[in-house]
């Protein structure tokens, strides 16, 4: 009985993680679809901002009198995995714009990464860094008509 329950308690772990990575990975589709409409309004992708706040998606940037969002509801503030995981985005002329999604535990950055690379054309970049895990995924590089950061 008792490896039954065991095995029971593991299979649930399985899913749940499973879930979070499909929750966080939907999360991420829905930001990349906000900053291109964010792109496509302001003939550019915002530039990037401090790590987990919102670039323009929620509320207007300074200065940006082409805005017409909110193009997000909220920017969210962590991941679905908790646990101090959070969402960044990176962005300049002349680089390729990304969201990743940092502080994530190396059994959860794989999930991920298997939930986001179809996604997002099978591009799903996992980088570790004093134990932590990253997974970061290519937005574009659209930046005609903006100026640097």
């Amino acid at each position: 009985m008792g490896i039954l329950v065991t095995l029971a308690f593991l299979a649930a772990q399985r899913f749940i993680q499973r879930a979070k990575a499909s929750a966080t990975a939907t999360q991420m589709a829905f930001m990349r679809n906000g900053l291109m409409s964010f792109a496509a309004s302001c003939e550019g992708f915002p530039p990037s901002v401090e790590s987990g706040a919102d670039p323009g998606l929620a509320y207007p940037p300074p200065n940006t009198p082409c805005w017409t969002g909110p193009y997000l509801a909220r920017w969210p503030t962590t991941t679905s995995f908790g646990n101090g995981s959070s969402y960044q985005y990176r962005a300049a002329p002349g680089t390729m714009a990304a969201l990743s999604a940092q502080a994530l535990g190396s059994r959860d950055a794989l999930l991920l990464g298997s939930e986001v690379a179809p996604i997002f054309g099978g591009q799903a970049q996992l980088n570790s860094s004093d134990g932590l895990w990253s997974v970061t995924v290519p937005i574009g590089d659209y930046y005609r008509g903006r100026a640097g950061p």
